[in-house]
């Protein structure tokens, strides 16, 4: 009896020991794929910045009928955009985050977002160091 019930204590251990090292598993992958996902989006805006910037130049340096409030109205444009897309690239990388681990998540805006991603890359740094 007593070795019953020392070998179903011992499944209960072994199986609670394996849940919790597959959350702290789960946890770290999702970690390092949340500041991939973040840095590649930052990324990508500061491309587009770079893009719009060429454009903004080049524009600058044309002579054509292109009247100021035109380059005023499609740098506007331009920024609504850019503005549009943070948003809702945020919005999907939320949307998407894994449902246990949501929680963890401080941010709801591009500048929270990014400022998460910075507090994260300091963590892992002085992880290394």
């Amino acid at each position: 009896m007593e070795n019953a019930l020392w070998f179903f204590l011992g499944i209960i251990v072994a199986n609670v020991t394996s849940r919790l090292a597959a959350f702290v598993r789960d946890y770290v992958m999702v970690r390092q794929v949340e500041i991939d996902c973040l840095s590649l989006l930052g990324s990508t805006v500061h491309d587009m910045n770079f893009v719009k910037n060429m454009r903004k130049n080049a524009i600058d340096g044309l002579v054509l009928p292109i009247t100021v409030n035109q380059i005023k109205v499609q740098n506007n444009l331009d920024e609504y955009s850019l503005k549009t897309w943070k948003q809702l690239a945020i919005n999907n990388f939320k949307a998407n985050y894994p449902d246990k681990f949501r929680k963890q998540l401080s941010f709801d805006d591009w500048e929270g977002a990014m400022k998460h991603l910075q507090v994260l890359k300091d963590e892992r740094n002085k992880q290394k160091s």
